[in-house]
């Protein structure tokens, strides 16, 4: 088990964030902030103390399908920000890792969103993992160019994001 220490916090209305509490352990930070986010109904996230990197977080909109985003880089907060714009429920993680500890509990999730940061490979690793572990849930891979992932039915550039926005709108009518 991971003990790794991590900072939770709110990101208030007013754009102010808010320190709620230290806990040890992936698994328990997963736990916090998900129960924070349905207290609060703010984006709620834990941060490695170690490496001041935000590992997790959630944006809750009750009642919105529910995505969960796997990023690779500083895309996590702008991409989250993006999809919760448009409506969603956004769970983001940094890594593989980290998503398989937090999918491991086995919430429903509506779409998988995978970033374009990590190689290929690492991506991939995560694609497949999803597709034995979340069978029938679609994916969409944002790459780093104009080539696909795999033999993903949704892929997209990246950047703008006007090319992948339209691509969660539909992989996320279809598993409706």
């Amino acid at each position: 088990m991971n003990l790794e220490e991590y900072e939770l916090f709110e990101h208030l209305p007013d754009g102010s964030l808010e320190w709620r509490g230290s806990v040890r352990a992936l698994r328990r930070a997963w736990a916090r902030v998900w129960q924070l986010a349905d207290k609060t109904l703010n984006e709620c996230f834990a941060m490695g103390t170690a490496t001041s990197r935000i590992v997790l977080a959630r944006t809750p909109s009750p009642g919105a399908k529910r995505i969960f985003q796997v990023a690779y880089g500083k895309a996590l907060s702008i991409r989250a920000h993006l999809l919760h714009r448009d409506g969603y429920d956004v769970t983001s993680v940094s890594g593989n890792r980290a998503a398989q500890v937090v999918l491991r509990t086995r919430p429903r999730y509506d779409l998988f969103v995978i970033g374009h940061a990590a190689s290929e490979l690492v991506r991939l690793e995560m694609v497949h993992w999803l597709r034995v572990s979340y069978p029938g849930t679609s994916i969409v891979a944002l790459n780093p160019d104009d080539r696909g992932l795999d033999d993903l039915k949704y892929s997209a550039p990246n950047d703008p994001p006007t090319a992948w926005l339209p691509l969660v709108s539909a992989a996320v009518a279809q598993s409706a």
